[in-house]
């Protein structure tokens, strides 16, 4: 084992994770960024995601998640409407052109987890994950 500090090796760790990321979603013209935020659109079906649930879920600065949405917009993949619980924000949903990109998303999803998990055993990857969520609890 390498004599490295915890916190430098989960950084490099993610920045791999990134890399391949953005190398898989190059094609789609998505960055891992963009990608993040189209998996929480897509998984929360009810469009009541805003965007400071997802600055609060990826621990993203508001400028940074506004010009991320910005370019999701620009791509017609994502659109804010008004929310009807609070006139002070707005909802992210999905564009009919995201919504059949859906299913693509999931694969590429899939892909980059085989991809970052390629070396590990089924107990290693079990393990890691409890770590992880020790970590951020």
């Amino acid at each position: 084992m390498r004599n490295e500090k915890i916190a430098i090796l989960i950084k490099r760790a993610a920045l791999v994770v990134e890399k391949i990321s953005n190398n898989i979603l190059a094609p789609y013209d998505l960055t891992n960024a963009q990608f993040k935020i189209l998996m929480m659109l897509y998984k929360n079906p009810d469009q009541t995601v805003r965007q400071a649930d997802i600055e609060s879920r990826f621990s993203m600065t508001n400028p940074t998640v506004t010009g991320i949405i910005q370019n999701l917009e620009k791509k017609n993949l994502v659109q804010r409407v008004e929310n009807p619980n609070d006139k002070r924000s707005k909802l992210l949903v999905l564009t009919p052109q995201a919504r059949k990109m859906e299913q693509k998303m999931y694969e590429l999803s899939e892909r980059r987890e085989k991809e970052v998990t390629s070396h590990w055993t089924k107990e290693e990857c079990e393990q890691l994950i409890v770590l992880l969520n020790k970590l951020l609890d």
